[in-house]
């Protein structure tokens, strides 16, 4: 018995509650090498230490008990356990991937943040944008709250979680009706989803000189700042080259306001 080590020796020795070394044996996946009859202590022996250490290496890579007892229990199946790590090594793979991504869209919010900060509101700029692709489909909406209603609309389309912080939606105003200061939305658009959804068809917004104007106000009063953007626009003789992209950024949710923040885009000729 010098050899032997009692269920609390094993439980502290490995910091596996001994009600859980008790369902082990229960289920046939890790049992005491001896059974006192007379006392009903468990006793197990220093070789099938190796064993209860592997068993914690296995439910540390998120292994399932009963993918462990599926292993062999005393005889393992080195085959099988072959597998199960290259089953795991491609999860966290996977899990990378989403983690990168999910890292991603939060590096992007956070910078759409601090350009939020750091440019003016409500004031018109003019700036260089790189090329971007974004992805749009038609929409009929009436009224600005047909819009914001299609805006929430649609993250119903989007694959999984990660989408809800990478992509941003947003419309786009068709130039002929805005020159007509009719500025509700022909399309809905969405930036960076990681898979397209159907319906939704590539459009490339061109690198070049773009007129700004961020916003931090309630949506309700967006056609003010269409008219704000449109007088701009033909008060200065800028010729305007694209439609009318607007990127909605985040509402801001508030007790005493419905503040959301958004962007009215366009190419112009320098």
């Amino acid at each position: 018995m010098n050899t032997m080590f009692r269920i609390g020796e094993i439980s502290k020795l490995f910091g596996i509650p001994q009600q859980t070394l008790r369902y082990y044996d229960k289920i046939g996946l890790f049992s005491p090498a001896h059974v006192n009859q007379e006392t009903g202590y468990r006793y197990y022996t220093l070789s099938q230490l190796q064993q209860l250490h592997h068993i914690k290496i296995l439910k540390s890579i998120n292994l399932s008990i009963s993918e462990i007892k599926d292993l062999g229990g005393d005889d393992w199946d080195l085959n099988k356990l072959d597998i199960l790590y290259s089953a795991q090594i491609d999860q966290i793979e996977r899990s990378i991937k989403e983690l990168t991504k999910l890292k991603r869209g939060i590096q992007t919010r956070q910078g759409i943040f601090k350009t939020l900060r750091s440019h003016p509101k409500n004031e018109i700029m003019t700036s260089e944008f790189q090329e971007r692709i974004i992805y749009s489909k038609a929409v009929n909406v009436f009224s600005t709250r047909d819009q914001e209603t299609e805006y929430y609309k649609s993250f119903i389309s989007l694959p999984n979680s990660l989408d809800y912080i990478n992509v941003s939606p947003g419309f786009i105003v068709e130039k002929p009706q805005f020159l007509k200061n009719q500025f509700l939305a022909s399309y809905l658009f969405l930036e960076d989803p990681s898979i397209v959804p159907e319906g939704f068809k590539e459009i490339r917004l061109s690198k070049g000189i773009y007129c700004s104007l961020y916003i931090e106000d309630s949506y309700s009063k967006s056609k003010t700042y269409y008219r704000k953007f449109k007088d701009f626009i033909n008060n200065n003789n800028i010729t305007l080259l694209s439609d009318v992209y607007e990127f909605c950024y985040t509402v801001l949710p508030n007790n005493k306001n419905d503040n959301s923040s958004w962007g009215i885009v366009a190419q112009i000729n320098p």
